[in-house]
Protein backbone atom coordinates (compact mmCIF):
# COMPACT_ATOMS: atom_id res chain seq x y z
CA UNK A 1 0.00 0.00 0.00
CA UNK A 2 1.32 3.19 -0.70
CA UNK A 3 1.01 6.03 1.68
CA UNK A 4 2.32 9.79 2.03
CA UNK A 5 3.45 10.87 5.00
CA UNK A 6 2.00 13.47 6.60
CA UNK A 7 3.20 13.74 10.34
CA UNK A 8 6.21 11.43 11.80
CA UNK A 9 7.40 10.54 15.37
CA UNK A 10 10.26 8.64 15.91
CA UNK A 11 10.70 8.03 19.73
CA UNK A 12 13.08 5.20 22.20
CA UNK A 13 10.86 6.22 25.10
CA UNK A 14 7.41 5.85 26.76
CA UNK A 15 4.76 7.73 28.40
CA UNK A 16 6.72 7.61 31.54
CA UNK A 17 10.27 8.34 30.01
CA UNK A 18 11.44 5.31 30.39
CA UNK A 19 13.03 3.16 27.41
CA UNK A 20 10.81 1.07 25.50
CA UNK A 21 11.94 -2.63 25.77
CA UNK A 22 10.86 -5.77 24.17
CA UNK A 23 10.14 -9.01 25.30
CA UNK A 24 14.00 -9.72 25.69
CA UNK A 25 14.63 -6.72 27.03
CA UNK A 26 16.32 -4.89 24.17
CA UNK A 27 15.28 -2.06 23.19
CA UNK A 28 13.96 -0.35 20.20
CA UNK A 29 12.90 2.61 18.60
CA UNK A 30 8.83 3.12 18.03
CA UNK A 31 8.27 4.89 14.19
CA UNK A 32 4.49 6.47 14.00
CA UNK A 33 3.60 7.90 10.70
CA UNK A 34 0.05 9.75 10.09
CA UNK A 35 -0.96 9.58 6.57
CA UNK A 36 -4.83 9.90 5.21
CA UNK A 37 -5.91 10.86 8.90
CA UNK A 38 -4.55 7.36 9.64
CA UNK A 39 -2.27 6.41 12.64
CA UNK A 40 0.33 3.71 11.67
CA UNK A 41 3.30 2.15 13.96
CA UNK A 42 6.31 0.50 13.20
CA UNK A 43 9.51 -0.46 14.90
CA UNK A 44 12.42 1.94 13.80
CA UNK A 45 15.01 0.74 11.59
CA UNK A 46 17.09 0.82 8.85
CA UNK A 47 14.68 0.17 6.17
CA UNK A 48 12.54 3.44 7.21
CA UNK A 49 15.35 5.60 9.04
CA UNK A 50 15.25 7.90 6.58
CA UNK A 51 11.53 8.74 5.95
CA UNK A 52 10.47 12.12 6.51
CA UNK A 53 7.07 14.50 5.94
CA UNK A 54 5.92 14.27 2.43
CA UNK A 55 7.84 10.88 1.57
CA UNK A 56 5.41 8.71 -0.67
CA UNK A 57 6.12 5.41 0.82
CA UNK A 58 5.50 1.67 0.02
CA UNK A 59 4.72 -0.50 2.97
CA UNK A 60 2.55 -3.46 4.14
CA UNK A 61 -0.15 -2.62 6.55
CA UNK A 62 -1.41 -5.37 9.05
CA UNK A 63 -4.59 -4.53 11.54
CA UNK A 64 -4.23 -5.53 15.52
CA UNK A 65 -7.43 -4.48 16.58
CA UNK A 66 -7.66 -0.92 16.86
CA UNK A 67 -3.94 -0.83 15.71
CA UNK A 68 -2.60 -0.22 12.34
CA UNK A 69 0.84 -1.26 12.03
CA UNK A 70 3.35 -1.38 8.73
CA UNK A 71 6.14 -3.16 7.98
CA UNK A 72 8.85 -3.66 4.45
CA UNK A 73 6.75 -5.53 2.15
CA UNK A 74 8.47 -8.60 0.78
CA UNK A 75 9.83 -8.87 -2.21
CA UNK A 76 7.24 -11.50 -3.29
CA UNK A 77 4.24 -9.09 -2.24
CA UNK A 78 4.61 -6.91 -5.48
CA UNK A 79 5.58 -9.89 -7.52
CA UNK A 80 1.77 -11.36 -6.46
CA UNK A 81 0.66 -8.50 -6.92
CA UNK A 82 1.85 -8.11 -10.40
CA UNK A 83 0.92 -11.23 -11.17
CA UNK A 84 -2.80 -11.25 -10.02
CA UNK A 85 -2.80 -8.02 -12.45
CA UNK A 86 -1.46 -10.43 -15.25
CA UNK A 87 -4.02 -13.24 -14.56
CA UNK A 88 -6.79 -10.97 -14.58
CA UNK A 89 -5.58 -9.01 -17.82
CA UNK A 90 -5.48 -12.67 -19.48
CA UNK A 91 -8.78 -13.33 -18.48
CA UNK A 92 -10.21 -9.86 -19.76
CA UNK A 93 -8.27 -10.39 -22.87
CA UNK A 94 -9.23 -14.30 -23.03
CA UNK A 95 -13.23 -12.81 -22.26
CA UNK A 96 -12.47 -10.33 -25.63
CA UNK A 97 -11.27 -13.18 -27.83
CA UNK A 98 -14.04 -15.45 -26.51
CA UNK A 99 -11.59 -18.42 -26.30
CA UNK A 100 -13.06 -21.32 -24.28
CA UNK A 101 -11.31 -23.21 -22.09
CA UNK A 102 -10.24 -26.07 -24.83
CA UNK A 103 -8.78 -23.60 -27.13
CA UNK A 104 -6.43 -22.21 -24.05
CA UNK A 105 -2.73 -22.70 -24.65
CA UNK A 106 -1.55 -24.68 -21.22
CA UNK A 107 2.01 -24.00 -20.21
Amino acid sequence: MKLVIEKLTRTDKNKEGQPLVNKQGKSYTRLSICAGGVWYSAFGGTWNDSWKVGDTIEVKVTENGQYKNIEAPKATDSLEANIKDLQERVKHLEYLLKVSDNDRINF
